[in-house]
C-alpha cells in the first residue's frame, strides 16, 4: 500500500476547530455579577467588577483548552483581527505541481493488480462515511489500472515513467483493445487526479463528489475487461 507524507494530509489536520476562538469570548454584565458574588462565598473577598470579567475569561479560556489542546493551539496560531479590521480574504492556493507516480513496468504485475484491486474495495466500502476515503481508493484504483495496463502494453511501447504515463499507457493497450476505448477520458480523469490533485482535500479536487463513482467504475470496467472478468457489477 501506498503511504503518504505529512503534506498530504495536512489540508484535514489544519481545518479549524470547532469551539470558539479564545479572544472571541464575551461576558455580559450579569453573569460578571454572579461570578462576583461566587467569588466572594469562595473567600476571595470583595473583587471588582473589572478583575470579575478578567477573571471569568481566563476560567474560560482554561476550559477551552482543556477541552480541546489541538484546537485551542491552532487558535494561537491564527489570531484574530483587531477590532473594525476586516479579516482579509486568504490568498488563492497555488495551483498544485504534478509529479509522476511511475508504474513499473518490470514488476510482477499480477501481484500489483491483485493487492491493488483488495485495496480499492476495501476503501470503497468507507466513502460514503467518510469521504476522505476516496484519496486513498484512487492510489489503489491508479495502481492497479497501470499494472493492468503495464501487462498488457503491446511489445511497441516504449518505456516512459513521466507525467501522464497512465494515460499514455492506455492509449498503447486501447489501439490493440479496442473493447476499452471508450473509457479513455475516465482515465484521462483518475490520471490528473492521481499525480496533480492527490495532496489536496477531496473536496478541492476537479470534480463533482458525485462523478468519482462513475469515473471508478468505467476504469474498472477497463480493468476488468483486460483482466478477463467481465461480469463487473
Amino acid at each position: 500500500m501506498d503511504t503518504l507524507d505529512d503534506s498530504l494530509r495536512s489540508s484535514e489536520e489544519e481545518q479549524p476547530p470547532l469551539i470558539p476562538h479564545p479572544d472571541s469570548l464575551e461576558i455580559s454584565d450579569e453573569q460578571i455579577r454572579r461570578f462576583q458574588e461566587i467569588l466572594k462565598h469562595a473567600g476571595a473577598g470583595e473583587v471588582n467588577f473589572t478583575e470579575a470579567k478578567y477573571r471569568g475569561l481566563e476560567l474560560l479560556r482554561l476550559f477551552l483548552m482543556l477541552m480541546d489542546p489541538k484546537g485551542y493551539a491552532y487558535h494561537l496560531r491564527h489570531p484574530l483581527p483587531f477590532p473594525g479590521h476586516p479579516i482579509p480574504a486568504p490568498p488563492p492556493d497555488p495551483p498544485p505541481i504534478p509529479q509522476p507516480f511511475p508504474i513499473r513496468l518490470d514488476a510482477d504485475h499480477e501481484k500489483e493488480i491483485a493487492q491493488a484491486l483488495e485495496m480499492l474495495e476495501d476503501e470503497l466500502r468507507n466513502v460514503k462515511r467518510r469521504p476522505t476515503h476516496w484519496r486513498w481508493a484512487l492510489v489503489a484504483l491508479y495502481n492497479a489500472l497501470g499494472h493492468t495496463l503495464a501487462m498488457h502494453r503491446p511489445p511497441t511501447f516504449l518505456p516512459y515513467l513521466g507525467i501522464g504515463q497512465l494515460t499514455k499507457l492506455f492509449e498503447a493497450v486501447a489501439s490493440e483493445h479496442p473493447e476499452i476505448v471508450d473509457s479513455r477520458a475516465a482515465v484521462e480523469k483518475i490520471d490528473r487526479l492521481r499525480t496533480t490533485w492527490i495532496t489536496r482535500a477531496v473536496t478541492g479536487w476537479p470534480v463533482d463528489p458525485g462523478a468519482l463513482g462513475t469515473l471508478f467504475r468505467e476504469c474498472t470496467r477497463a480493468i476488468h475487461t483486460l483482466l478477463g472478468r467481465r461480469n463487473l457489477q
